[in-house]
């Protein structure tokens, strides 16, 4: 086990599933309370580092540029409509998608298929069979543009299938400004 980053107010474990035990004891009952360690997933399987891979854009790479345009498809919708949110106490608070569960389950790939009506099968053994690089890129993608889905319906109170959006202006600590294009 090894400490994978550290802020102020959050430290990230790079844990195996059978260190949780041991890191469990090591705090206590009364620190387990308020640590959240979740295992990243099965780091050796070809759909997590197709995700990770995906994932893998800088902050300023993955927002939509000025001038760029963004179309809504019913993919978007749907997460949008299965998406678990909560309320983060962090700072002053604030509404967010569960991280962990975005979907409402912790399964996150298994819950994208299913929103985006894909049967990904089973295996021999009766478990849910890993998705293809194609699927899980795209999994990602949509994924991914939720964001962009939620600030077009917070500008516009509505967001329309089929829709396409340009963003027309952008600075460091706002959101996008989307137009109607």
């Amino acid at each position: 086990m090894k400490i994978a980053s550290l802020t102020a107010t959050t430290v990230t474990f790079d844990i195996e599933p059978h260190e949780r035990e041991e890191l469990a004891s090591i705090l206590g009952k009364k620190h387990a309370q308020d640590l959240a360690v979740h295992w990243i997933g099965p780091r050796d399987s070809d759909w997590w580092k197709e995700w990770r891979a995906a994932s893998k854009v800088t902050r300023d790479d993955d927002r939509p540029k000025v001038g760029a345009t963004f179309t809504v498809e019913p993919g978007h919708l749907a997460l949008l409509r299965r998406a678990y949110t909560d309320w983060n106490y962090c700072e002053f608070g604030a509404m967010e998608i569960n991280p962990k569960r975005p979907y409402g389950n912790s399964d996150v790939m298994g819950d994208l298929a299913e929103i985006l009506g894909v049967d990904l099968g089973v295996d021999e053994d009766g478990d849910q069979r890993e998705p293809s690089p194609e699927f899980t890129r795209e999994a990602y993608r949509f994924h991914r543009e939720t964001e962009f889905c939620v600030q077009i319906l917070l500008t516009f109170g509505a967001i329309e299938d089929g829709a396409t959006y340009r963003n027309d202006a952008r600075s460091n600590y706002s959101r996008p400004a989307w137009v109607k294009v």
